[in-house]
């Protein structure tokens, strides 16, 4: 387990909403000492499953599940994380 990377697992359904939650995330502090890493899952059958193989192919110590629609304006968010 890598105890200083945070992924960020994003589910991409819409392009659209895709762009404007990674464009989002740009705004976003990694904390000190922690590495950014974004995977992204695309729209399939069984989410379940994709997950799963992802949780056993990440070794990050933080995981992170994000809907495409969602925007992050909390710039602290992964620091606030990362304190829990």
């Amino acid at each position: 387990m890598d105890e200083t990377t945070i992924a960020l697992l994003i589910r991409k359904s819409d392009e659209q909403y895709y762009n404007r939650c990674i464009e989002s995330l740009e705004g976003l502090k990694c904390p000190d000492g922690y590495q950014l890493d974004i995977h992204t899952i695309e729209k399939g059958n069984h989410f379940s499953e994709q997950m799963n193989q992802f949780l056993s192919e990440i070794p990050a110590k933080y995981k992170v599940y994000l809907d495409d629609r969602m925007y992050l304006i909390a710039p602290d968010m992964l620091q606030n994380i990362v304190d829990i």
